[in-house]
């Protein structure tokens, strides 16, 4: 089975950070909770390596974050029942 990766893109890789110093931790000490090579993800964090779909499931896992939100910078909607008069 092939990886899926996600384009290396500016606004996520800020997202990223924004993750690890809302935490206040290394990147180092982030990449140990996520499960991920040190390595790996700066690389990742320099924009030089997409970012591969298991690294984006960890973060949401191991963080509460938002799939939609860390992928696109905007929060997933819920769908709003409908007014019953």
């Amino acid at each position: 089975m092939a990886k899926q990766f996600y384009q290396i893109n500016e606004d996520l890789i800020e997202r990223i950070e924004s993750i690890i110093k809302n935490e206040k931790i290394t990147a180092s000490k982030f990449a140990e909770r996520v499960n991920y090579s040190r390595g790996n993800l700066y690389t990742i964090l320099k924009g030089k390596r997409p970012v591969p779909a298991s690294l984006i499931d960890a973060i949401c896992k191991t963080y509460d974050v938002d799939k939609q939100w860390l992928l696109t910078g905007e929060e997933a909607h819920e769908e709003q029942p409908a007014d019953t008069m």
